[in-house]
């Protein structure tokens, strides 16, 4: 009796491979679809790849643009913290000979004012 339960078991467990158990077809059906998925993730990781290395790029040149315009405008910035040193200097010399021009002015004034009064004071005694 027991060798005829482990014939039964064994009926059962090869009618139940037979039954749901893979063949080499339904695997090599499986293989197929995976190669075709993956071919298509790598196709999709390739172009991705591709991408990415059109936005670096496109990054680096956009970066280089940058760098060369900061410079540019570093250097125009220099030359006009030039000219504005230089226009600074200028107005200072120009103060300084304005206050000197004044000075003389004032002082030319001064004398004239006293010879006219001497003038004054000489022509009423002539006329006195």
């Amino acid at each position: 009796m027991e060798n005829k339960k482990v014939l039964q078991d064994i009926l059962q467990t090869v009618t139940f491979i037979k039954d749901e158990g893979a063949t080499k077809e339904d695997l090599k059906s499986v293989e197929s679809r995976l190669e075709s998925r993956i071919d298509l993730m790598e196709n999709r990781v390739g172009s991705m790849e591709n991408r990415m290395g059109s936005i670096e790029n496109r990054m680096g040149s956009m970066e280089n643009k940058m760098k060369e315009g900061f410079e540019r405008i570093d250097n125009e910035l220099r030359f006009i913290r030039a000219e504005l040193n230089n226009i600074n200097k200028r107005l200072d010399e120009l103060e300084k000979k304005t206050i000197e021009d004044a000075d003389v002015t004032i002082q030319e004034i001064t004398n004239l004012k006293q010879r006219v009064e001497r003038l004054e004071k000489k022509w009423m005694k002539q006329s006195a």
